[in-house]
């Protein structure tokens, strides 16, 4: 529980959920404007299934879009699903990097100044 506490800060403090929110807000309006557009996709499970395969790069090619909007949409759509998925854990490992290197110094200062007192002692 504890972790999941520390990611919740970290997405928190570093606004990874508003990148989140948008990432979701895009890949369900790319879905409903491509069922809307394309005659090959059915009904709005397909074109979210069609969209979970261009934003993952999976591409089964089951569905595939032939209007121009709507590929134009799915490369957008890709590209900014592999920017979501690279864009998160990198900041998710800065973040806890920084914190395990903050931490670390104020280990060693802690030390160092038992060190110079250690006369005192």
């Amino acid at each position: 529980m504890k972790k999941l506490r520390i990611l919740h800060n970290i997405m928190r403090t570093t606004h990874l959920y508003e990148t989140l929110i948008g990432f979701l807000l895009y890949y369900f309006l790319t879905a409903l404007i491509i069922w809307l557009i394309e005659p090959e996709i059915g009904d709005f499970g397909d074109s979210l299934w069609f969209c979970f395969a261009a934003c993952t790069t999976v591409g089964f090619g089951d569905v595939v879009a032939t209007s121009t909007l709507a590929r134009i949409l799915t490369v957008l759509l890709t590209l900014y699903g592999i920017l979501v998925v690279a864009f998160i854990p990198g900041v998710i490992v800065s973040y806890v990097t920084e914190f395990y290197k903050a931490e670390s110094n104020e280990i060693l200062t802690v030390f160092l100044d038992k060190l110079e007192n250690l006369e005192n002692l």
